[in-house]
């Protein structure tokens, strides 16, 4: 992973790219299969032809149907942690009827989970400011859950005040929601009208689901759903490589690290120490700019692949039951599986999944021995595994500096890299480095 001294050009990103990761990444914290974006995308478009939406607006209405549920990575972990539901069971309930699921809940719990639900468009809507794609992506993503007759969030509009293009994107992920990906084309078909015949005068504009209810009574339209399309959403974008005043990839990978960060309380600020950690030994372990870079961006998604993992094991406070530790076992697959269409961080990826291998191959997801483990891995391990001993965790409470050092150098050599260790000790000395942590 190192490099040669000199000024580097960086590989450009696509919005394609950009997009098929972060899609992918909110329907894995959804506890959805990979492909709930896209089913809203082309169904959000082929309305949005329907019903005689400006095609100059296409490319930005799919941008936001492919990012329109970012916001709820942090809201359904609350929810989940209140009610008897896995995540995915959240997102369909809070899909079909968000009143009577917030209803389940009591206590103290309550009010937060109102606030959530209410605020996910605008969190949403925050994610994607940090991307350089235009404005309105984000305005259509914090409009998504407004509605015709004037009870939705988080703007309270009604009416005509909802710009066409968002009250599109609400007829299609409602639709979505409600047809879902099983049963043949017709069953699909019959369950999205049941529900667009429910909501129309409510929460969608009634006469444009009287210009859509054919088009989407037709069987061809949810078999051409089965695989959700790419190539016909990505015809519709302008693909030209995307422009920043910082480098798109460092906007990205930060905008992954607060994306999986906000999925668990105990987790919060976890990437972004990490990365702070990396940064500051890097220097230490005589790694060249281009290989710090590497390490640091690595540490921002080192996790991101947590987002697919239920809430409820990620703040268990007891064991974790076989099946639970398999679910977690699998996140340096699932970030690579996510950042997979970013050609531009393939290396970071690379040093990203391997965070959990060890020296003395005990380690996953492949298992490889120490020869294998270049140094940014051994210190993104390293930094990774000081930070999580030294934050609170559902299952214990903190470390000390000095209990948490003492307790990777006795694992040197097997599951840690001894160098690696004490580039972090000496880093830690400074009180301040790390976010909301005391040493």
């Amino acid at each position: 992973m190192r490099a040669d001294s000199g000024v580097e050009q960086e590989r450009a990103i696509r919005p394609s790219e950009l997009l098929l990761a972060l899609s992918r990444a909110a329907d894995l914290a959804e506890g959805r299969e990979a492909g709930h974006a896209r089913r809203v995308a082309a169904l959000a478009l082929q309305i949005a032809k329907t019903a005689g939406l400006d095609e100059a607006e296409h490319g930005s209405l799919i941008e936001a149907a492919l990012l329109h549920d970012l916001g709820l990575t942090a809201v359904v972990g609350k929810l989940a942690a209140a009610l008897p539901y896995t995540d995915e069971e959240v997102v369909t309930r809070l899909h079909a009827d968000p009143e009577a699921l917030i209803s389940r809940i009591g206590g103290s719990a309550l009010q937060a989970a109102e606030a959530g639900l209410s605020q996910h468009p605008r969190e949403g809507a925050a994610l994607v400011e940090v991307a350089p794609l235009p404005p309105v992506v984000a305005r259509l993503v914090l409009l998504h859950h407004e509605r015709w007759d004037g009870s939705g969030y988080p703007e309270r509009l009604a009416g005509p005040e909802i710009p066409k293009a968002a009250r599109i994107l609400a007829l299609a992920d409602l639709v979505e929601s409600a047809a879902g990906p099983m049963g043949t084309p017709a069953e699909q078909a019959e369950r999205a009208l049941r529900r667009l015949d429910q909501e129309a005068g409510r929460s969608l504009d009634p006469d444009m689901v009287a210009e859509v209810r054919s088009e989407l009574a037709r069987d061809e339209l949810w078999r051409s759903l089965d695989p959700p399309p790419e190539q016909e959403l990505f015809d519709e974008l302008d693909d030209q490589p995307l422009d920043s005043s910082e480098h798109p990839a460092t906007l990205f990978v930060d905008l992954f690290g607060t994306l999986v960060d906000s999925k668990c309380a105990f987790t919060r600020r976890h990437s972004t120490n990490v990365a702070r950690l990396v940064g500051a030994a890097a220097p230490d372990l005589g790694l060249d700019s281009r290989s710090v870079r590497v390490v640091t961006r690595a540490a921002r998604i080192h996790d991101l692949g947590q987002i697919a993992v239920h809430s409820r094991v990620l703040e268990k406070a007891g064991s974790l039951a076989p099946g639970e530790l398999k679910q977690i076992r699998k996140h340096p697959s699932v970030t690579a599986q996510i950042l997979d269409p970013l050609a531009a961080l393939r290396e970071v990826v690379r040093c990203a999944e391997a965070h959990h291998e060890r020296l003395d191959g005990s380690g996953y997801p492949r298992g490889v021995p120490a020869e294998e483990i270049p140094t940014e891995v051994r210190l993104l391990a390293a930094a990774d595994a000081y930070e999580a001993l030294t934050a609170e965790r559902p299952f214990r409470g903190p470390l000390s500096r000095d209990s948490t050092l003492n307790l990777l150098r006795s694992r040197a050599g097997r599951q840690y890299d001894g160098e690696s260790i004490e580039a972090v000790g000496d880093v830690t000395a400074d009180k301040n480095l790390l976010d909301g942590q005391g040493h």
